[in-house]
């Protein structure tokens, strides 16, 4: 489902992607928890990632509200799962404003047990903070910051390409950017899926690299 959900997505049918990712939240409902674990064991999805797909077709569709409201029934009906993030994150993608979620990351990751895998809210952070930066070095340095362990999921290396891509694009760097997008096309040929495009605030950039998604895959 999430699947058939990302290639409606890479083509604008965001209506039928709502409706491939709809049977997750009718199991989530029925199952009352959405706890990680629970979910894996029985072949679903993390909330996360649903909700991360439901919350970028509906930010590409100017329906903000409806993923308000989904947000709203998941908190009064399923159990084991901290919503207040994708809230942040939710309101971050309808008003611009990432602040209140570089300052709960900043307060966050330092409470994370070493053992774990902290990578991908570190590097959130540092892509969050890279759009503020005034300069392209200042951007870079953000980014670059950031030391992956061999326990961190392999694509946070493209979500740093990706983001100096777009970093490149908003500080006047054509060659800077071509150069970065050489880099993740070949490592990442269907863009971002739209929960991470979601999660690091992609969305507005990866709606620029679809143009050049289709040429490549026109039929």
């Amino acid at each position: 489902m999430l699947a058939i959900a990302r290639y409606y997505y890479l083509w604008d049918r965001f209506d039928l992607a709502q409706q491939a990712i709809q049977p997750i939240f009718d199991a989530y409902y029925q199952l009352k928890i959405v706890d990680d674990t629970f979910l894996y064991l029985r072949g679903l999805p993390g909330f996360d990632v649903a909700f991360g797909c439901r919350a970028t077709f509906c930010a590409l569709t100017g329906q903000i509200d409806v993923g308000r409201r989904e947000l709203a029934r998941s908190r009064a009906e399923l159990h084991e799962y901290h919503f207040e993030r994708d809230g942040l994150d939710l309101e971050a993608t309808a008003n611009g404003d990432w602040s209140h979620v570089i300052a709960d990351l900043d307060a966050y990751i330092p409470t994370v047990d070493p053992k774990y895998p902290s990578g991908r809210l570190r590097m959130k952070r540092a892509v969050l903070r890279s759009r503020l930066a005034p300069t392209l070095d200042a951007a870079v340095e953000e980014l670059e910051e950031v030391h992956l362990s061999q326990n961190d999921h392999v694509w946070l290396e493209d979500v740093r390409t990706l983001a100096r891509a777009e970093a490149c694009n908003r500080l006047g760097s054509a060659d800077g950017e071509a150069t970065a997008l050489l880099r993740f096309w070949p490592r990442q040929a269907l863009l971002f899926e739209p929960n991470h495009a979601f999660d690091f605030g992609f969305i507005s950039y990866q709606e620029r690299l679809k143009p050049e998604y289709r040429s490549k895959h026109q039929s």
